[in-house]
């Protein structure tokens, strides 16, 4: 593969990636140094509810998160 249609396929990857980001981020909420920082906030925060409080959210969050994944897969195999 040229060198040009392997940089063309990276541009097109990181403007997907680049788009799933700005479409997701907000700015009234902080963030974290890594995604292990977040993650673990996140838990903090879940281990604070009850119960069926803890398993609706963290249903919640693991359903954002798996779609997220697939956005990304996606724009990966779209960029290959």
């Amino acid at each position: 593969m040229s060198k040009n249609l392997e940089l063309a396929k990276s541009i097109r990857l990181m403007s997907k990636n680049l788009e799933l980001a700005k479409s997701i981020r907000h700015n009234l909420f902080a963030d974290r140094e890594t995604v292990k920082e977040a993650w673990d906030y996140a838990f903090e925060v879940i281990n604070c509810l009850r119960g069926s409080e803890k398993l609706a959210t963290t249903t919640a969050m693991m359903v954002l998160l798996n779609t997220i994944s697939n956005e990304i897969v996606k724009n990966e195999k779209e960029a290959a």
